[in-house]
């Protein structure tokens, strides 16, 4: 897979199978580990050679996996190799530019499942944002490019459940940038898979990229996918995602409770077509959400040329995230368990003790009104 160390979530740097898993080792007698390059969201990622094709491969590893006594924990095991065999054999379906090739899986020393991936070079979307403020020139074909990606999947029934930068490849082919979409980790079925993977009322994703039914742990489909594009559209633009708080969790309640997100930019002004578009795309309810990546494209067709009223006499560079500090928790992929039901603000409660307050205010005033007309008089 193309992996960038910045696309590696530290938590995960001590998983058991790395201990297990060293340079040297061979994999299914043609799979040689080169080196460690991280861990992703679900396991480890090493450099290795193709040993028949003299070929470099990435191989993705989950955690060692161990019967044990401990019934939660055979639970939490079998649901990771569920996982972890889902992801492989929803990527390996896709035949894509824009995806990441999935060659072969199995299972390592009985006890450590792998996958055998493309290894290409680049760097992910996150990584490029921080370093660089993109073009506009340059923001539609790789927006573009995800749309194809996104259209490819979800015509296989995949969908991708953690889309976000860092899950994004940005390689550089002969002076031309092509995206490639990485780690389907999280990808589901949207049909043809009967088998319960997650706990009900878990959220598995990103917080910062985390569509509000995901949040919720509810049932989601393709149109999910399409509220995380709108989160990192409108990260490309403004240099954040929207909606963002200082926490996870602070991030998940504003995906809750907030009605939509502020689109006031002046950016946007000068790009209309892509407010209206965000508009769509951060809908709350996914109704109201394109039904395809192919609509998105028909907006972004449109919004390559600035508006004539509020263009400027060059095309502004779009913000980079370094820019903007966002939580570290907030980039991490998790799973959201709450304990107790999110609680939401009791708004009828505010109304009446507004209602209640003008009133009481509009007393008093008749009040001075009527003692002065009397004095007066």
């Amino acid at each position: 897979m193309t992996i960038s160390k910045d696309n590696l979530s530290e938590q995960h740097q001590n998983l058991s199978a790395h201990e297990n898993v060293k340079p040297g080792d061979i994999f299914d007698s043609k799979y040689q580990i080169v080196d460690k390059l991280g861990a992703g969201n679900v396991g480890m990622v090493f450099r290795a050679k193709h040993l028949i094709l003299d070929k470099p491969v990435a191989i993705k590893v989950l955690m060692e996996l161990h019967a044990t006594e401990n019934s939660d924990t055979n639970n939490s095991t079998r649901s990771s190799l569920m996982r972890f065999q889902r992801e492989a054999k929803a990527a390996a379906n896709l035949n894509h530019p824009n995806v990441v090739t999935i060659h072969d899986f199995g299972i390592f020393k009985d006890s450590i499942p792998y996958m055998v991936m493309d290894l290409i070079e680049g760097q992910t979307l996150s990584s490029y944002l921080k370093k660089n403020a993109l073009p506009m020139h340059e923001v539609i074909p790789l927006l573009n490019q995800i749309c194809d990606a996104l259209n490819h999947a979800h015509s296989k029934n995949v969908m991708h459940r953690d889309l976000k930068p860092g899950n994004i490849m940005i390689v550089n082919e002969n002076g031309q940038k092509r995206a490639v979409l990485l780690d389907f980790g999280l990808a589901k079925f949207i049909q043809g898979d009967n088998i319960a993977i997650s706990v009900p009322g878990e959220a598995l994703g990103t917080p910062a990229y985390m569509s509000p039914e995901q949040a919720r742990g509810f049932v989601v489909d393709h149109r999910s996918d399409f509220y995380s594009l709108g989160c990192i559209i409108h990260e490309m633009f403004c240099g954040q995602p929207p909606l963002i708080g200082k926490t996870a969790i602070e991030t998940v309640m504003n995906r809750l409770n907030a009605d939509k997100p502020d689109l006031s930019a002046s950016v946007f002004e000068q790009y209309p077509q892509i407010r209206l578009l965000l508009e769509r795309l951060l809908d709350k309810d996914p109704e109201n959400r394109p039904d395809s990546a192919s609509d998105i494209k028909d907006y972004l067709t449109g919004s390559i040329k600035p508006s004539k009223n509020k263009a400027s006499k060059t095309t502004p560079e779009l913000i980079a995230l370094s820019q903007v500090q966002s939580a570290q928790d907030n980039l991490k992929t998790v799973v959201l368990t709450p304990n107790k039901p999110i609680k939401t603000p009791n708004t009828q409660k505010i109304n009446r003790g507004r209602i209640l307050f003008i009133v009481l205010l509009a007393i008093v005033v008749l009040g001075i009104g009527i003692y002065i007309l009397t004095h007066l008089s």
